[in-house]
């Protein structure tokens, strides 16, 4: 048997937390405190099913986002992308917007082209993405390392030459570091190292990158619901009810279709 704790009282924004959202899924006969009760709580108690197949609906809703390829310039080895929410409400909330992704673009020295309703379409091109301080994880001072490249059109390979002589750093951790973040080295004297990397592993780490500070940002603390008359009955019958797997489909809302 899987419970479901629910919020019965007013709506509490300071909280995050709205009346009929879903606070927490447990296994049966799991503790509950006295304060979880009625008027602030109430229990749904559905035998049917185990814990694993009610967790899903315990989960926040965040920001989650993917993009499109609108252009691709093979000569340059850049990308024109849009940007969008994937799990935006019917209503419109949740939808991506400039404020919440601007500051991470700049930061891979991609160009903000234009904005609409859920769309940020931009230019990133692989050697500026190369060159910006969050591919090298945010490190002090990449702006002072000279970088050049030679670029293979037909393999999408970049051979990057990084002249670091500016920098006191040791040779040996720059050696370390950099074949982390390359697929291979192919000469290292004098502070400059070269390597190479390919357009595909940059986009992928680029895009990996953005979808991940995103999905920090929170829509609601909450996704899934229980609808007003649901728990207006439920309070009615003392604030602990059993409901077939059936009922629970009929009860459960997500946020994404208001």
């Amino acid at each position: 048997m899987a419970e479901f704790l629910i919020w019965a009282n007013e709506d509490k924004p300071g909280f995050g937390i709205k009346r009929g959202d879903v606070v927490e899924v447990r296994a049966n006969d799991s503790p509950y405190s006295s304060m979880e009760r009625l008027p602030d709580f109430i229990i749904i108690k559905i035998p049917e099913l185990l814990l694993s197949a009610i967790e899903e609906y315990q989960t926040g809703w965040n920001l989650d986002i993917d993009f499109e390829i609108v252009n691709y310039d093979a000569a340059l080895d850049g990308y024109r992308i849009k940007a969008f929410s994937t799990n935006a409400s019917v209503s419109g909330k949740g939808y991506l917007s400039i404020q919440q992704i601007e500051n991470f673009l700049l930061r891979w020295n991609a160009t903000v082209l234009l904005t609409s309703q859920n769309e940020v379409i931009f230019d990133i091109w692989i050697f500026n993405a190369i060159k910006s301080p969050v591919f090298w994880d945010e490190r002090p001072n990449v702006d002072n390392v000279v970088f050049s490249e030679s670029y293979d059109q037909g393999s999408g390979i970049h051979e990057i030459t990084a002249d670091y002589s500016a920098l006191n750093l040791n040779p040996t951790y720059v050696e370390r570091y950099v074949r982390f973040k390359a697929d291979e080295i192919i000469s290292h004297s004098n502070r400059e190292i070269v390597f190479t990397i390919t357009r595909n592993n940059v986009f992928s780490e680029f895009k990996e990158d953005i979808k991940r500070k995103l999905k920090k940002v929170m829509i609601g603390k909450r996704l899934y619901y229980f609808g007003s008359g649901v728990v207006d009955t439920v309070i009615s019958q003392g604030g602990v009810i059993t409901a077939t797997e059936s009922e629970l489909e009929s009860y459960i809302k997500s946020k994404l279709d208001d």
